[in-house]
């Protein structure tokens, strides 16, 4: 005797499947009828959802496009995988898609500015976890079942043998609500390792930008002086500004001086401890035009002398800032101020 909803064998004297709980009482002696393709899939889908998905199916099946909504795939997308036994998709988003979006991130970080890397970045992400899963996981849970039955076809047994495959390994799975109490906190786990450094990287690097802002009025000082006078000055006084290194300041920056044209940048106050009294230097350099025409163009940090760099005007020191934690114009291989000098820079020296 068979059960006439799923296919299953039923013991003899029976009078509910053991499978699905369906009644016996219309179950006949030579198994259920043929219906096709469409028992196929049933037995694929199981019997929860089987109408919504019997839905769904028929139209990919009919060339009506890949796109719908699942609304389980946007709230717990690694369960339902596994509710659905699409156990190879469920392996590749949990272990692929935290190391492809930190590559992401870290191609951002090196090609475009912090904050346009940051935006750009969680923009994918978010794009990719919220909007396009869910609005292929029906696709790609239609494809996993026919994969299945394609497979349960290839094998040389009779159709009922074939139905009780698909049937057992199709369906759901009760295991996934295990994962869903269970995954949480390795995945937690995971995410902090990945998004804490990059977010204290991240605001450190706002940190160390505020001491550029708080420096534009100490190089607008230097160039003017050096332009008018030929000479760069000694310190802040010689620049026409305060005495004191600490009347420049800021939230995490403790002071801004000038040595002999160089400016220093002293990171303290509320700065993270990692830049906590370290100094960020910007190294005036000359450029001679035609005449007596003179500009000044800056070298931060570890950045390359600007290509268009004439004299070595000031001592050049690069600071004791790690690279990573410097604004692009301030790395490795990026020259601060590389395009012309402003025109506040630009005069005939004397």
């Amino acid at each position: 005797m068979f059960c006439s909803k799923c296919g299953t064998e039923a013991g003899a004297g029976a009078q509910f499947c053991s499978q699905c709980g369906s009644p016996l009482a219309a179950a006949t002696a030579v198994g259920p009828p043929d219906r096709g393709d469409d028992e196929y899939v049933e037995a694929a889908i199981g019997p929860r959802n089987t109408e919504y998905y019997l839905r769904k199916f028929a139209r990919f099946g009919s060339g009506g496009g890949y796109a719908s909504w699942n609304w389980p795939a946007f709230f717990v997308p690694l369960f339902w995988m596994l509710y659905r036994k699409m156990w190879l998709w469920a392996a590749l988003y949990f272990f692929a898609t935290p190391f492809v979006f930190v590559m992401l991130f870290s191609i951002l970080f090196i090609t475009l500015p912090e904050t346009a890397a940051a935006v750009v970045g969680w923009t994918i992400e978010l794009a990719a976890v919220f909007v396009v899963l869910p609005m292929y996981a029906n696709a790609l849970y239609y494809h996993t079942v026919q994969g299945r039955i394609v497979e349960a076809k290839s094998r040389p047994v009779e159709r009922r043998r074939q139905l009780e495959r698909l049937w057992n390994e199709g369906g759901t799975s009760n295991a996934a609500w295990v994962v869903l109490l269970l995954v949480p906190v390795p995945i937690i786990g995971i995410l902090a390792a990945i998004a804490i450094p990059a977010y204290q990287d991240y605001t450190i690097r706002a940190q160390v930008s505020e001491g550029m802002n708080l420096a534009a009025a100490a190089k607008a000082a230097v160039a003017e002086t050096f332009l008018n006078t030929g000479v760069v000055p000694q310190d802040r006084e010689d620049a026409g500004m305060s005495r004191a290194a600490t009347d420049t300041g800021g939230k995490y920056v403790s002071s801004v001086d000038v040595f002999e044209g160089r400016i220093d940048i002293v990171y303290g106050g509320e700065a993270n401890r990692i830049i906590a009294g370290q100094v960020l230097s910007i190294t005036p350099y000359g450029i001679q035009g035609g005449g007596d025409s003179w500009s000044v163009v800056w070298r931060c940090g570890l950045s390359p002398i600007p290509a268009q760099a004439t004299h070595e005007i000031s001592p050049y020191e690069t600071g004791t800032i790690e690279p990573k934690y410097l604004p692009a114009s301030c790395r490795p291989g990026n020259a601060e101020d590389s395009a012309e000098p402003s025109k506040q820079d630009q005069k005939e020296k004397p």
